[in-house]
């Protein structure tokens, strides 16, 4: 009756003590898995038109003077950064008013949670205007991005 009893503990404590044991750990950190998503989600081809369409529809008296975009990104050769053309046009949707290219490099954001978003123009190899560093949060079922600089 002992043995069974101390049997009995063994069996108990190891069964305790075994899942933790046996467990794998994480393969990075949330920031680093966030990349991930974010590198999965990011190259495709973005256009405002449907803001356009239901600006009209909604009788906005701007609609007409919304600028039109079209923007591509796509995987660059290096590990985490990605190529980003933007095209601007003309309210015909036609004429192209601007064209402009950068990259954006994700890093890991210091806090280890959030994904940093870093642009540079591709020449000349300076910051361009009028694009600040995004810090990408993520939420429940989307990710949120917010000004690294609130100045910029």
């Amino acid at each position: 009756m002992r043995h069974a009893f101390t049997h009995g503990l063994v069996l108990l404590l190891l069964s305790a003590v075994a899942p933790p044991l046996l467990a794998q750990g994480e393969d990075g950190t949330r920031a680093q898995r966030n990349m991930q998503v974010l590198g999965s989600l990011l190259p495709g081809r973005y256009a405002n038109f449907n803001q356009l369409y239901f600006a009209k529809r909604l009788q906005d008296p701007l609609a007409d003077k919304l600028p039109r975009q079209h923007i591509n990104i796509s995987k660059a050769e290096a590990a985490n950064e990605y190529s980003i053309q933007i095209k601007g046009f003309e309210s015909d949707g036609e004429t192209v008013a601007a064209e402009s290219a950068l990259t954006a490099a994700l890093s890991p954001h210091e806090d280890g949670r959030r994904v940093l978003m870093r642009f540079s123009s591709i020449l000349p190899l300076e910051k361009p205007s009028g694009y600040c560093d995004l810090i990408w949060r993520r939420e429940a079922g989307q990710f949120r991005a917010e000004l690294a600089d609130p100045n910029c």
